[in-house]
């Protein structure tokens, strides 16, 4: 009994031992309880403030997604501006090679077209020159013919003169041949007979009078022969010289061909300049049109540059934003890690955990919150690439576009200048021929004239008053056929002096259409310049947003860890507490 009685102090001081233990243990947990709560109702301060300091910055992430929207519906739209002018630049540049290949294959046809029009061209005029050579030909021998019936005809006539004046003076000298026998038998009568000396010198002035008509009518009859003799001759030297003019009127009728080519020439050269002055009053219509397309442009440009500078604005205020949001979120994290130890401390300290549903349910609603912001941050990102690549894509087409227009009034102003360099070569041509065919002319019309002036001159001591005044109209008629080709001529280098001053004039225009070109080619440059900043800053723009969309999926990961770590403290707190709690309850 004793000894029970021993054992049973023992185990009661040693119980008691263990409940003063205990109680201590007790009054801890109770003093550490208290501090607990302390820190429970700082942290339900804390909560709330932070709490109103995350509806504040809910309020600034609203505002910054507004924002984010706005930049992405913009970019959305310049995306697909961009893609839509991508495919019409893609159709364009299919529809330019169809039309390129056209183009080239009317290009050979034409070439071809052209060649065969130069022949056939070549042919007619042939044809009409060697239809007109021989319809002059023709005429001028026709003419000759004519000329030479007459000659021969007053040839006749003069023959006819000539057989009857030898007639005559056969008639004379026979009457002379009986006179001078007369003479004779009256001189020996007067010798024989004796008669009265004054009625014989009588009958032999009668006699010597008769004697000297006579002769003074044998003498005329001599100088008509040889008047005759020389009409004759003269005649003859018309005759082969009206042959020698039919040979040389064949070569007028050339060189009058060639005068005429000339005239042709000059007639084409003029419906040249005619064609030049409409394809430059069509270039100056062009360049018109151009400059109107180039104020248009302009404006376009200006419109394009209010545009850049209002997006540079949108960005330079998103770029601050997006440096405040991080900031901000920088801040965030450091007072989620703060309230992270805090909770963690507390839980191990806490009992219970009711409020830690509702937060994790908060953080979960904002959580999906966010992701459907950045989602629909997303898309409009999609939806402003696809508008800046449709405006991108327009700006290509109207560069193409003026492009084609700048390389079609290239093309004109070639074949201007290709047409300008054919007609002074033509000219040069016509003037070069002209010169020759009017020398050749006027020397052989100077060499007839001299030889015909020679020739007559000679003729003219031995004629009549009525054959000076047909030599001096023959002559006068030369004169004005050798004159008329020298005006020719001065009215022809008057005319190509004028069409000269017309090509001078239209190189001028030429040169002030290619300064215009040029112009426009540096307002294309300017323009593409401007398009590839604005390429730069929607592409800055476009990794801004991506750069914000990574930021908040990083922060979402963040929430998601933070609030696993804290549900399985919460949990682990909690079942420490009704461990604790048992045992307490156990002991007790």
């Amino acid at each position: 009994m004793w000894l029970l009685k021993s054992e049973l102090e023992n185990t009661v001081e040693a119980l008691k031992g263990e409940i003063w233990s205990l109680n201590s243990q007790l009054k801890a947990s109770i003093l550490d309880r208290e501090q607990l709560q302390d820190r429970v109702v700082q942290l339900d301060s804390s909560l709330e403030a932070e709490k109103k300091r995350a509806d504040a910055l809910d309020c600034e992430l609203s505002e910054q997604t507004e924002l984010t929207e706005k930049a992405t519906r913009q970019a959305a739209e310049a995306e697909n501006e961009s893609n839509r002018r991508l495919a019409e630049c893609l159709e364009m540049e299919t529809r330019r090679e169809q039309v390129e290949k056209a183009y080239a294959q009317l290009s050979d046809y034409y070439s071809q077209l052209q060649a065969a029009y130069n022949v056939i061209y070549a042919q007619l005029k042939q044809l009409e020159t060697e239809r007109e050579n021989d319809s002059k030909q023709q005429n001028v021998s026709d003419f000759k013919y004519h000329e030479l019936d007459i000659n021969k005809t007053s040839i006749r006539d003069s023959k006819v003169r000539l057989l009857q004046l030898e007639d005559d003076l056969h008639w004379k000298q026979d009457e002379c041949v009986m006179l001078r026998r007369k003479v004779d038998e009256v001189c020996t009568l007067g010798a024989i007979a004796a008669t009265p000396s004054s009625r014989l010198r009588i009958e032999l002035a009668i006699l010597a009078a008769k004697l000297a008509t006579r002769q003074a009518d044998v003498d005329a009859l001599f100088r008509a022969n040889a008047e005759l003799a020389h009409a004759n001759v003269r005649l003859q030297n018309e005759l082969d010289q009206s042959e020698d003019r039919v040979v040389l009127a064949s070569h007028d009728v050339f060189c009058d061909g060639e005068l005429q080519v000339g005239i042709c020439q000059v007639k084409r050269l003029e419906a040249v300049e005619k064609l030049l002055n409409e394809r430059i009053l069509c270039l100056e219509d062009q360049l018109l049109e151009g400059e109107e397309r180039l104020q248009e442009i302009e404006e376009e440009l200006a419109d394009e540059r209010q545009k850049v500078l209002s997006l540079q604005k949108d960005i330079s205020v998103m770029e601050k934003k997006f440096t405040s949001g991080r900031n901000q979120q920088q801040q965030l994290e450091k007072s989620g890690e703060v309230n992270k130890i805090c909770l963690m401390q507390e839980a191990k300290k806490s009992t219970g955990d009711l409020w830690g549903d509702e937060e994790f349910e908060k953080i979960r609603n904002e959580l999906e919150k966010t992701r459907k912001e950045l989602l629909e941050q997303k898309k409009l990102t999609v939806l402003l690439e696809s508008s800046a690549n449709e405006q991108i894509a327009a700006n290509e087409v109207e560069r193409s576009g003026h492009i084609q227009e700048m390389e079609r009034i290239k093309c004109e102003l070639s074949t201007v200048r290709q047409e300008l360099e054919v007609a002074q070569e033509r000219l040069r041509m016509s003037q070069t021929s002209e010169l020759r065919a009017e020398k050749q002319e006027l020397g052989w019309k100077l060499e007839d004239f001299q030889e015909m002036s020679s020739t007559e001159m000679s003729a003219l001591s031995s004629k009549p008053k009525a054959a000076d005044e047909y030599v001096m109209t023959d002559m006068r008629e030369e004169l004005e056929s050798v004159e008329t080709p020298s005006r020719n001529l001065e009215v022809v280098n008057e005319q190509v002096m004028e069409v000269r001053r017309e090509l001078t004039e239209k190189d001028v225009l030429v040169l002030e259409l290619e300064s215009s070109l040029g112009e426009v080619q540096r307002q294309l440059e300017e323009k593409e310049l401007q398009n590839s900043l604005l390429k730069d800053s929607e592409a800055r723009l476009l990794d801004s947003v991506d750069e914000f969309g990574l930021q908040t999926e990083k922060y979402e990961a963040c929430l998601n860890h933070t609030t696993e770590s804290r549900l399985n403290m919460a949990i682990e707190v909690s079942a420490n507490a009704e461990f604790v709690v048992f045992f307490v309850f156990c002991f007790s």
